[in-house]
């Protein structure tokens, strides 16, 4: 008894396999398109929730500076949650103000609580992560009015303590070698260092931030520190911008007390 030539089993396992293959596509496309793909990055992994453009002016010993941010709130995609590691944030993480003296002041980005439930419109918005109405109406808060400094609700909980460092001073935007971080109390004041303004705006569109600009070395400096999450590499992965050469400059040491 003559066999089938090889190729009429072969050629119906390849037909099945491309139209399973492009089904999964579709599948896919249609998934991503409900839990967005972060714009700046294909990564299949991750998704994100809200973009807000936000603006802050500083004021110090009497000088105002303003700068500005675009922060993306991402997260793991539901299906590799839980075992996804995390979804980097890469811009976007601070705002910086090279002060007149050289020094340079950074803030972190994530708004408070309080800031998130006024763009999301409801309790239950909040609660959700449903900010898609924010973004499309382009809603505005005054994050000062909410915050203290930026990441803390206004009025603070007295049951956490302390206020913590949002901010971080750097003895040098050029050539980096000591910091120190910036708790902001409920006036929104830390030394000599006040919080004038901060407003967000709900926005869905690129990350960024203005540091390649505003200090490009503060990129390539390795911060040492006592706590990493109290210090200035929490602030931003500056591993993710320069792979893959990784080449860091300066050594910034933690002023002690």
């Amino acid at each position: 008894m003559k066999r089938a030539p090889i190729s009429n089993y072969i050629r119906p396992v390849l037909v099945w396999s491309g139209a399973l293959a492009v089904g999964c596509s579709v599948m896919f496309a249609a998934y991503s398109a409900y839990e967005r793909t972060p714009p700046n990055t294909f990564n299949p992994f991750c998704t994100y929730r809200l973009t807000y453009h936000l603006n802050v002016t500083l004021e110090v010993e009497g000088k105002q500076y303003t700068s500005s941010v675009v922060r993306q709130l991402g997260h793991s995609r539901r299906w590799i949650a839980t075992i996804n590691s995390g979804c980097r944030r890469t811009f976007g993480t601070a705002v910086s103000f090279r002060l007149d003296d050289n020094r340079l002041v950074l803030i972190g980005t994530y708004i408070c609580p309080k800031a998130l439930e006024a763009l999301a419109g409801t309790h239950q918005g909040y609660i959700a992560d449903d900010f898609t109405a924010a973004m499309r109406e382009r809603r505005k808060v005054n994050v000062t009015s909410l915050c203290m400094g930026v990441e803390q609700n206004q009025p603070p909980d007295p049951t956490i303590g302390p206020p913590r460092d949002q901010g971080f001073v750097i003895d040098n935007s050029d050539h980096p070698s000591r910091w120190r971080g910036l708790a902001f109390k409920s006036d929104n004041v830390a030394e000599h260092f006040r919080i004038v303004s901060a407003v967000a705006e709900a926005h869905d569109t690129l990350p960024e931030d203005q540091l390649n600009t505003v200090a490009p070395a503060i990129l390539k400096t390795t911060f040492k520190y006592r706590n990493w999450s109290d210090s200035p590499e929490a602030l931003f992965w500056v591993n993710s911008r320069y792979v893959p050469t990784k080449q860091f400059s300066y050594i910034a040491e933690e002023e002690r007390p």
